[in-house]
């Protein structure tokens, strides 16, 4: 899977984060990404939902490697022009979310760091 996210970068560039499951039919699954915050950080700033263990693993080791890819926020705009896949059930991530205990749902875009 870490080679079919690599290789829908190179395509593209840059992706919508929820449109991975979308685009990689076996990364769809239960489970949700959070953004990883420190101390102190709302840790319920979610990033994409319904995905697999497997998307996760793969998606946070290329995170945590910081050669690859790279994660910038989106204007909610751009995920509907995109016809990216959006999460209304959730408040969209204000700034003053930051440090308080809310959900709240935070569109990026992965982005494929150039060489």
């Amino acid at each position: 899977m870490k080679q079919k996210v690599l290789d829908l970068l190179k395509e593209r560039h840059e992706i919508n984060i929820t449109e991975f499951p979308k685009l990689i039919p076996e990364a769809k699954g239960k489970y949700s990404i959070f953004m990883p915050v420190k101390q102190g950080i709302n840790p319920n700033i979610l990033w994409v939902n319904g995905v697999t263990e497997e998307f996760i693993d793969v998606f946070n080791e290329l995170l945590i490697d910081k050669r690859l890819i790279e994660w910038k926020p989106s204007n909610i705009l751009m995920y509907i022009a995109d016809n990216s896949p959006i999460y209304t059930e959730i408040d969209l991530f204000k700034k003053k979310y930051l440090k308080k205990q809310i959900d709240c749902w935070l569109p990026i875009t992965i982005i494929l760091k150039s060489k």
